[in-house]
């Protein structure tokens, strides 16, 4: 009887023991997860698992988990200055190019052509359209080293964007119109102001405008609105204009009108409203503006639209990926940069970017700033 009460009483001590090495494990090992998620969450932290452990098993686990972890950590050390060694080295080797490019554009531009047979002309304009490209090509390259470095301080003041807009797109009238391409510009008939740096701006809409010009079938448009309005449903007087062409004009249907930018007998014009852009109550700028305004840290946003055959929603994910192309779009001599430095500056502004493909192959490249 009592060999047999002991018994029991020992199997429970025996059991209540395992019970609490079991409860204790099991607590080592969710915290242990929980630190584990954490680093992996902060690799930068440099941190290891300290999790003290009633196992040696688990205790010899957790040890080399901390290996591994340090290994990794070398390896991104290592590869952190690798790369910072490679984007200085970029940097460096684009700016000692840029200078005999520069000198090679200026004694291009002073051959007298009118000297040279029709053969020879075609030829010099073979090499200057190939220098301005290797131009273009190195100062993309410059720039995303510069930006990728993570140290770039970019001017935060309140630009007109509407303005900047209008200026910007009329510059590329004669590209546009040799594409024969449809352009409409819904831009708000107050003046927009938005926070950021107006060259980095500019850098942006240029970069819209060249990959609409290289990739658009058949129309581009430019729409501002508040970032609370989806899909710009409420831009402007909240009235929606379709996309037209009148003799090979630019139209603006901010209004819900025909107020575009045209060209007549040879020079452009602005109708429509009659007013200077900019003129009337603004929008932004940490002022309410009635329906639709944006004030404080309210977002506008600059929606880049154009109809492609060139992308498809595989491509969606990595458009704004270094030297990404899609694979139909390879042929157009384009170096895959122009997207991605766009990103680099609206993120360095302290905005985003994103680009949705929507119906009959639709791509829209949305940025929101601050304003």
């Amino acid at each position: 009887m009592w060999i047999v009460v002991g018994f029991a009483m020992g199997m429970a001590i025996v059991s209540l023991c395992l019970a609490v090495r079991y409860g204790m494990l099991k607590n080592c090992i969710r915290r242990a997860g929980e630190d584990l998620a954490a680093i992996l969450e902060n690799p930068e932290e440099n941190r290891i698992l300290l999790a003290a452990s009633p196992s040696k098993e688990a205790e010899w686990l957790f040890g080399q988990i901390n290996r591994y972890l340090e290994f990794h950590q070398r390896e991104r050390i290592v590869w952190q200055q690798q790369e910072r060694q490679l984007q200085e080295q970029i940097e460096n080797i684009s700016h000692d190019l840029r200078t005999p490019l520069t000198s090679i554009l200026g004694y291009l531009e002073l051959v007298d052509s009118s000297r040279l047979s029709g053969e020879d002309r075609e030829a010099l304009k073979v090499v200057e359209r190939k220098s301005r490209y290797l131009q273009r090509l190195i100062c993309d390259f410059y720039d995303l080293s510069r930006l990728e470095r993570a140290n770039v301080q970019l001017l935060q003041e309140p630009v007109e964007i509407t303005r900047l807009i209008r200026e910007t797109v009329l510059s590329f009238y004669p590209e546009f119109e040799g594409r024969h391409l449809e352009v409409e510009l819904s831009l708000p008939e107050k003046a927009v102001f938005l926070i950021g740096d107006r060259e980095a701006l500019e850098r942006i809409l240029h970069n819209m405008i060249q990959n609409a010009l290289r990739y658009a079938r058949s129309y581009f448009r430019v729409k501002v609105y508040p970032a609370e309005c989806a899909d710009g449903q409420e831009s402007g007087t909240g009235q929606e204009s379709g996309v037209g062409r009148k003799n090979g004009s630019v139209r603006e249907c901010g209004t819900g009108q025909e107020s575009g930018v045209g060209r007549k007998n040879g020079s452009v014009r602005e109708c429509g409203t009659g007013r200077e852009s900019g003129a009337g109550r603004e929008w932004g700028i940490g002022q309410e503006n009635g329906a639709g305004g944006i004030g404080g840290k309210r977002q506008i946003c600059l929606d880049f639209c154009n109809d492609t055959e060139h992308v498809t929603q595989e491509d969606i994910p990595c458009l704004f990926d270094r030297f990404y192309m899609s694979d139909n779009a390879r042929s157009s001599g384009s170096t895959g940069l122009g997207l991605t430095i766009s990103r680099l500056l609206a993120e360095t502004m302290g905005g985003s970017v994103d680009a949705q493909l929507r119906e009959q192959g639709e791509l829209h490249l949305v940025f929101r700033f601050l304003c």
